[in-house]
């Protein structure tokens, strides 16, 4: 931008590296300071295999039956497929019976796997950094 109005002013082009030069030269320039990430809500810190898991759900065309639902649980630390079905109608009774079809096979001790519930009141730490 600077350039283009240097260049209409002027009444010939500049090069947009020789602006930035000459702006640099005279401290008009600030350093670019790459942001942060911030960590989102929902953000775990994932450490081993079969720690957290993520269940996907699309729509795939078959011939034979037209658009079908495929639903993969992927581990989250190995992205690994854990399991999967596909099925005809996307309903919550079929992820269910996935993920305790999943849990059975990869031998998962009872207790050790944690679901979010909306009943739960959140931590003092966590009403904290809300603040």
């Amino acid at each position: 931008m600077v350039a283009a109005l240097a260049g209409q002013q002027l009444g010939r082009q500049i090069n947009r590296k020789r602006a930035q030069r000459v702006m640099r030269q005279q401290r008009l320039l600030q350093r670019h300071q790459p942001l942060r990430r911030r960590r989102r809500p929902g953000f775990f810190r994932v450490e081993r295999p079969d720690q957290l898991w993520h269940l996907d759900m699309t729509s795939v065309w078959v011939a034979e039956h037209g658009w079908t639902y495929l639903n993969p649980i992927i581990d989250c630390c190995t992205r690994e497929i854990v399991g999967w079905s596909l099925e005809l109608r996307c309903r919550t009774d079929e992820a269910i019976a996935l993920v305790e079809q999943a849990i059975v096979e990869r031998g998962i001790p009872a207790e050790s796997l944690t679901l979010g519930t909306t009943t739960a009141a959140p931590s003092p730490a966590a009403a904290s950094r809300r603040r």
